[in-house]
């Protein structure tokens, strides 16, 4: 038998909820405000009495130094190629474990990532975490299918449910779910409409406030503004914290950068890692199959450094990375055919060359070992 899920309406954390006050005065709204049978019962809505309110009102718990807490929904976006994925790997085993993410303390709990995008690239990534840390253990589920935020309330109390589950098989508390990505799970939902995103963000909030987990949410740049998210202005509007994930491949670092956080105020924290590569098995063929681990980097100097890279960029990045040895660049561009024009492919790699991405040499060109 499935646990009946929370009711949503949870009074947030460090609050207390509070009868009538009988200083209150009746207004004409409120007829049965005499009624004195009506003072013993609870509020209609969840409030808190300003009396109730002192200096030692605490903030919500954080599940990441500085970054997230509990019963918070996180947009943590960037541009293809950026390593939003990975990196969001990384945090979900820190945060099962309790260990340092990028220096930041973590609150240790179980963690459920929904990989609606690429589930067999997230079990390898796990996979070769665990080899590189050595870990055998981490309370930490994968669920490889998309969930529908948009349509209905079935989905969502799948949600929960699966939290629920996890929980009294691990006997911890789910402290972080991960959603990877927004797109994947948005339904039939509009990204760009904001009837349909306020319905996702809010449906996301009732994830959030129901488990008591703080609730990451993978998502893309758009398409004409790299520096914001992809869609409505709700989804940046109803999150409560924001993170964005960039690369600059000539330091070989990725940053990530808090745009917004509400309940802690540390907009503008920012954090840098470095990938290394491990080696997960053999594939068919009998080349080596290797996976991105994260560790720390230092802080660059300039940290406005780290640019953001363009859709066809992070595409030719993607396919070459999956090769060992160097490419032809007209097969690059006959690879794309019917997905992009030649003349952005032959640009897009010129740009790599640039920025040392990727190098060229009689025509052939192939990944840069800083870019892997």
């Amino acid at each position: 038998m499935k646990p009946t899920p929370p009711a949503l309406a949870e009074v947030p954390h460090g609050a207390q909820t509070e009868r009538r006050h009988p200083a209150v005065r009746p207004t004409k709204a409120d007829p049965a405000a005499h009624d004195d049978a009506r003072i013993d019962e609870p509020p209609p809505l969840k409030t808190t009495h300003a009396n109730a309110i002192g200096p030692d009102l605490k903030q919500k718990p954080q599940v990441v130094e500085d970054l997230l807490c509990e019963a918070e929904v996180c947009t943590w976006f960037g541009p293809s190629y950026a390593g939003k994925t990975t990196l969001a790997i990384h945090l979900a085993i820190c945060v099962a474990l309790g260990i340092d993410f990028l220096d930041k303390r973590t609150r240790q709990g179980a963690v459920v990532y929904l990989a609606a995008e690429a589930p067999g690239n997230v079990a390898r990534r796990i996979a070769g975490a665990k080899k590189h840390f050595g870990i055998d253990h981490m309370p930490l589920l994968v669920a490889g299918e998309a969930i529908d935020l948009f349509d209905g309330l079935a989905d969502m109390a799948r949600v929960v449910d699966c939290v629920k589950y996890f929980e009294a098989q691990s006997g911890e508390r789910v402290k972080l779910i991960v959603i990877d990505t927004l797109a994947r799970c948005c339904g039939s939902g509009d990204e760009n409409s904001t009837k349909d995103m306020t319905v996702v963000m809010r449906t996301l909030t009732c994830i959030a406030e129901a488990t008591g987990a703080a609730v990451l949410v993978i998502h893309h740049t758009g398409v004409a503004d790299a520096s914001r998210s992809r869609g409505s202005s709700v989804i940046y509007s109803n999150a409560d914290d924001e993170i964005v994930c960039e690369y600059n491949p000539t330091i070989d670092t990725r940053m990530l950068t808090v745009k917004k956080q509400r309940e802690l105020g540390t907009e503008h924290e920012k954090l840098a890692a470095r990938f290394v590569r491990v080696e997960v098995g053999i594939d068919e063929w009998g080349k080596s199959v290797t996976v991105p681990i994260v560790e720390p980097a230092d802080m660059p100097a300039d940290t406005t450094i780290c640019k953001r890279m363009g859709e066809v960029e992070g595409a030719v990045i993607e396919f070459l990375a999956e090769r060992k040895v160097g490419i032809k660049k007209s097969a690059v561009v006959a690879h794309f055919k019917g997905r992009y024009e030649k003349g952005p492919i032959y640009r897009a790699m010129k740009r790599l060359v640039t920025a040392h991405a990727i190098h060229e040499a009689a025509g052939m060109v192939c990944i840069a070992e800083a870019a892997k």
